[in-house]
């Protein structure tokens, strides 16, 4: 509770997700869910420091193919759901684990799928290293 006091000035806070994966679930009229969802314990991975993303995406990402978005999110709209962001310490997605660069790092966890069908924020192109 205490850590979560400290961030809850930030409303806007950022996903990455596969370009594919964001379409199906806007095509569809259903949340979107990561592929780690149920693995990284049925929470959805953000960041409230944009410029963390390319890090983010070389560290985890790098051997999936295809686009990225972020996705801006806003946490009022999303608590306003029932979806709640919980910030703590960086967590491993999948079986990729964090390193050193992350272990004093906050995320915001979102503890729940993402309603693309919801005009919750929007999509942002990302561009990866290579």
């Amino acid at each position: 509770e205490e850590v979560n006091e400290k961030f809850n000035d930030i409303k806007t806070i950022y996903h990455m997700c596969q370009t594919s994966l964001y379409e199906k679930a806007v095509a569809s009229n259903t949340a979107y869910f990561p592929q780690t969802f149920h693995q990284d314990g049925k929470f959805t991975h953000a960041t409230a420091t944009p410029s963390k993303l390319i890090a983010t995406a070389n560290h985890f990402y790098k051997s999936t193919k295809g686009e990225w978005i972020c996705v801006e999110l806003d946490r009022v709209a999303l608590e306003q759901l029932g979806i709640v962001t919980v910030f703590e310490s960086a967590r491993p997605v999948g079986d990729i684990d964090t390193d050193d660069s992350w272990k004093d790092a906050v995320f915001p966890h979102v503890f729940g799928g993402l309603p693309l069908h919801v005009k919750v924020g929007r999509p942002l192109n990302v561009q990866r290293a290579e």
